[in-house]
């Protein structure tokens, strides 16, 4: 028991790293970057995707969405519906952007 008790505490000490770690943004920073003009847009046209331990079971088979600048949106699904997925394929690709 004293053995994972020990483990216990070593969790409990990276979970208050993680917290305590800096951050680029701060949700609660009200003096914080605000941008001027935003220009662009985000197009997904004919997007297919499946999980690979699941190729059978497809995810996306036709999936396209086309968001203006200064539009918000909102993605509703069941649990496993892709709507991660959809938010990572944002991210990855403004960050193959950046280079």
């Amino acid at each position: 028991m004293i053995n994972d008790l020990a483990k216990g505490f070593d969790v409990v000490g990276l979970v208050f790293a993680i917290l305590d770690r800096y951050k680029k943004i701060e949700s609660d920073d009200l003096e914080g970057f605000i941008v001027e003009k935003l220009i662009g847009k985000i197009e997904f046209y004919d997007v297919r995707f499946a999980y690979p331990a699941r190729l059978s079971a497809m995810v996306f088979e036709v999936f396209s969405i086309k968001v203006d600048v200064e539009k918000s949106i909102a993605l509703i699904g069941e649990s496993g519906s892709g709507k991660l997925k959809i938010i990572g394929l944002i991210e990855r690709f403004y960050y193959q952007l950046k280079g």
